[in-house]
């Protein structure tokens, strides 16, 4: 008898034991866990929002209009502001004959009617190497004198003469709407091309040539609102 209640005892003890664990668990899962904070999205660049806005830009135009963008042309002789009206071309590429006889004041009312005649803001490009290849200055109306080679510049006042002129050249082309100067050139010469190409370049080995075009891009970036040099390799 003894042992049969000394059972039913540890049997309720048990039990009463096992609720009390399983009420302790419960407690402890109910227990609120910590907040999850969210990390915030980083800003983005001027770069990206640029690349973004233009994305976005160009996602709204017809097929045509996008391969129009594509097209960097000579311009017209004639009918350049009604060409892109109709085609909406990406730009227009200007040589002498588009200066010859010009003011500043001329040129720069053309090229405001190609803009103001483009759906999409126009790339209007020169050639202003300096030297042999001057399309601007070739025309003493916008400019006194034609620009030097960079062997020139190199050889009166090194490469802060450059820098220096490239500030020039990049104010004057943006003075005229000009926002595209195909300049910046590196070139390894070949024997039947070496007259010309010597002039073109500053007259050091091809090792030696980087800094100068260099310094032609460090006076692009110091002038942010100037023309910007597109490079080319040459040969």
């Amino acid at each position: 008898m003894k042992k049969r209640i000394l059972a039913l005892l540890l049997g309720l003890l048990c039990t009463g034991l096992t609720a009390c664990g399983s009420t302790d668990t419960a407690a402890k899962d109910e227990t609120p866990s910590a907040p999850t904070v969210e990390q915030p999205e980083p800003e983005p660049t001027p770069e990206e929002v640029r690349r973004t806005a233009a994305e976005q830009y160009a996602d709204g135009l017809t097929l045509e209009e996008q391969i129009a963008q594509m097209f960097f042309v000579r311009c017209p002789e004639t009918d350049a502001a009604a060409l892109t009206a109709q085609y909406d071309i990406g730009g227009y590429l200007l040589f002498a004959r588009d200066f010859d006889g010009q003011t500043k004041e001329s040129v720069a009312n053309t090229i405001a009617a190609y803009q103001n005649a483009a759906k999409t803001p126009m790339l209007i490009g020169v050639d202003e190497e300096g030297g042999t290849v001057v399309r601007v200055s070739s025309n003493p109306n916008l400019r006194g004198t034609k620009f030097q080679s960079p062997q020139a510049l190199y050889s009166e006042g090194g490469f802060d003469r450059i820098t220096s002129d490239t500030a020039e050249k990049d104010a004057l082309l943006r003075d005229l709407g000009i926002n595209v100067n195909f300049a910046r050139v590196r070139r390894f010469d070949r024997p039947e091309r070496f007259h010309l190409c010597a002039q073109l370049r500053h007259g050091r080995r091809a090792d030696r040539r980087i800094r100068p075009h260099g310094g032609h891009a460090n006076g692009q970036r110091q002038d942010r609102h100037g023309a910007q040099a597109l490079p080319r390799l040459r040969q």
